[in-house]
């Protein structure tokens, strides 16, 4: 006769899953040994830096998440809590939630994110995600302190690939529509891979202190992405020290927009700028 099995009470359950390893578990330990075969420098669990991220560099600014795809969520589980479901499902949708914006703050302080999961661990999958982190071909954009020009990078880890003056300067040369509409144009051109980006740009023409693009700004924290404005632009100087205070932006300008735009405010788009609208339908570039 087969012997039973006496299943642990509910409380006793809860207290058997607090002791669950959060630190130095097995994947993680997999990941450090294979950092350590690259020669790459790291510290562990950074309890200063949104998340505490697992794996981390601070002078880099890179972070690595380790995540258990049963606490995290991930989608390769299909199978799903049995036992007090309704609490288990709102948990855990909670904690995606946490982690889309605790790294969607990382992203905003500049660092680049990887998340690696239990599942990838283990079925050897994380050294090529690892391989793909640190040697990527990446775009920035930089500005030149003391000419204002902007600058296009692409780059592979540290190694600059190339580097492209854009046509748009700060306070330098003056701002119309059609160098503004060059400069986005270039911007969304040729991302190499368009996948390695995915921040929201902005260009905020009538800017005032910000409103309506820290809406933009909250909606990608909601939506784990990383909002870079391009272009604030309002005559009030006080709203601009604001703004830029409180959003991420390369171009601050000061002036009326009635003196640098070419053509009249509110008019249709030329029939170049349709075309290319119609081309490049589901950009990531707000334009307000």
């Amino acid at each position: 006769m087969p012997k039973r099995i006496s299943l642990p009470t509910t409380s006793k359950r809860s207290q058997l899953m607090k002791k669950i390893r959060q630190k130095n578990t097995v994947e993680e330990i997999r990941v450090q040994n294979y950092l350590d075969s690259l020669g790459i420098i790291y510290e562990t669990h950074s309890k200063d830096l949104p998340g505490s991220p697992d794996v981390l560099n601070k002078e880099e600014k890179w972070a690595i998440f380790i995540n258990g795809c049963f606490w995290h969520a991930h989608d390769c589980r299909k199978r799903k809590p049995v036992n007090n479901a309704e609490y288990w499902l709102e948990k855990l949708e909670k904690n995606k939630l946490r982690d889309a914006k605790k790294i969607s703050e990382l992203k905003q302080r500049g660092y680049n994110v990887l998340v690696l999961w239990g599942c990838e661990i283990k079925h050897g999958e994380m050294e090529n995600k690892v391989n793909s982190f640190f040697n990527p071909i990446m775009e920035d954009f930089v500005v030149n302190e003391k000419t204002g020009i902007v600058s296009r990078i692409i780059k592979s880890g540290t190694k600059i690939l190339s580097q492209v003056d854009l046509p748009f300067k700060n306070q330098t040369e003056p701002l119309n529509a059609r160098n503004l509409f060059d400069y986005c144009y270039l911007r969304l051109q040729n991302r190499i891979p368009p996948s390695n980006d995915d921040r929201i740009y902005c260009v905020d023409l009538f800017s005032g202190c910000g409103g309506l693009s820290l809406g933009a700004y909250d909606a990608c924290i909601a939506l784990g992405k990383q909002f870079q404005g391009l272009v604030a632009l309002d005559s009030d100087e006080d709203s601009l020290k604001l703004y830029k205070k409180n959003l991420p932006v390369i171009e601050a300008i000061q002036n009326e927009i009635e003196n640098i735009l070419d053509g009249e405010l509110g008019s249709p788009p030329t029939e170049s700028e349709r075309k290319f609208l119609l081309k490049t339908k589901g950009t990531n570039l707000f334009l307000a």
